[in-house]
């Protein structure tokens, strides 16, 4: 059986991380991605924060640009133009995130295409939106998380407000140009005519405070920062330190409590009236926090595993470190490492997918592309060039 988006062409003019994921996505279900990026070295991003001497490239565009096929195409030159003219004219998607005013300027905005290709689905990644008072503004993962409050909520409530270690901004924002897309694939199912879709970087950070914006906005309450505590006083959900490292703990149910108190180490609380019932363990969470914080220090995480998940089944989970998690059999039971061959670097392995269709797996297939590593075989079977007139476009650096 095929993946759900086999058939379908994308062309990813997009650069940085939100587009690019994007892109991602629809290649990992199956989706023809087509990257254009200028001819010689590519996508500047390639090139950031590079991994070492063996690898030259970034983490970021050996993550982002699997499955994907690589164009190297200059349309700012008219002929260049012209050529992506006619690869859009075959497309079913587009994935764009210039600033606003730049497609029109470059003759790529969505009603020109549409007038070209009315089935296509252009979506447009921005930082602020293409119509606000903020249209013009440069928006990137870091700032936007300080802007949009995520930043401000996140890192311990005596510290300094503190930023999500990996871009979530540009990720997320990813997952839901994908989703509209994918929607918008749908409905074209229905009405034989695409859509544009837009997604704000900022707009998903709002979206991203959840229950924290819902909190202000039937309140008027600022919420704090918490850290690595839980919000309701109801529950215990706090890490906790152990004789050798941390064990992050969720205990939300009475149930919960009483296979806790089964525990010699914590039978005494189960015994103290301050921490009988749900009201009681309100009144005097910070107290019971603190005793569990005493007894937890007196094993080894691996421990206090074993007792709290394996014997008692409760919520528990060890602080783990990357290289840690790397070696947990249930990355191989998930898939989430594979193992593909670059044309250029060789063997490696790069993450997997992280879902499952049963019936047609999602694989990784291919690495990331090496620059304009599919520009002949694009032009040939999708344009219909001859050999000839590709060896002039090179000569003139169109391609």
């Amino acid at each position: 059986m095929s993946l759900p988006l086999q058939g379908i062409r994308v062309i990813d003019l997009s650069r940085v991380i939100a587009g690019p994921a994007c892109a991602m996505n629809l290649a990992d279900l199956g989706a023809e991605v087509i990257k254009v990026e200028p001819p010689g070295e590519g996508d500047h991003y390639r090139w950031h924060a590079r991994l070492s001497e063996k690898l030259p490239q970034g983490a970021i565009s050996f993550n982002l640009n699997r499955n994907k096929k690589s164009l190297t195409l200059d349309f700012k030159q008219p002929e260049g133009k012209a050529l992506l003219l006619r690869l859009l004219a075959r497309a079913d998607v587009v994935v764009q995130n210039f600033r606003p005013g730049v497609p029109e300027k470059m003759g790529i905005d969505y009603p020109t295409l549409k007038g070209i290709n009315p089935r296509l689905v252009y979506c447009s990644i921005t930082g602020y939106g293409s119509r606000g008072r903020y249209k013009n503004k440069a928006g990137l993962d870091f700032p936007i998380q300080a802007e949009s409050g995520l930043m401000s909520t996140n890192g311990e409530p005596d510290g300094n407000p503190m930023k999500i270690s990996v871009p979530i901004v540009d990720l997320h924002s990813g997952l839901f140009a994908s989703q509209g897309i994918v929607a918008a694939l749908f409905e074209r199912e229905r009405t034989g005519r695409g859509r544009e879709i837009e997604v704000s970087l900022f707009a998903v950070a709002v979206s991203l405070l959840s229950d924290r914006a819902t909190e202000y906005l039937l309140t008027g309450r600022v919420p704090p920062r918490v850290g690595n505590h839980g919000v309701a006083r109801t529950i215990v959900t706090d890490l906790f330190a152990t004789r050798d490292g941390y064990v992050a703990v969720t205990l939300g149910t009475q149930n919960s409590f009483e296979k806790l108190w089964q525990i010699p180490e914590f039978a005494p609380l189960g015994k103290d009236p301050r921490f009988a019932t749900v009201d009681k363990r309100a009144e005097n969470i910070q107290e019971l926090v603190s005793l569990m914080r005493e007894i937890m220090m007196q094993k080894t995480t691996a421990e206090w595993v074993k007792i709290l998940v394996e014997e008692k089944g409760l919520t528990c989970g060890p602080v783990r470190t990357i290289d840690q998690v790397f070696t947990d059999p249930v990355i191989q039971d998930l898939a989430m490492v594979q193992r593909v061959t670059h044309s250029e670097y060789g063997p490696m392995n790069l993450l997997g997918i992280p879902y499952s269709l049963p019936e047609s797996p999602p694989v990784v297939h291919s690495a990331s592309p090496a620059v304009g590593e599919h520009t002949e075989e694009i032009l040939k079977e999708h344009l219909g060039l001859e050999e000839g007139e590709i060896q002039r476009l090179r000569e003139k650096a169109i391609v």
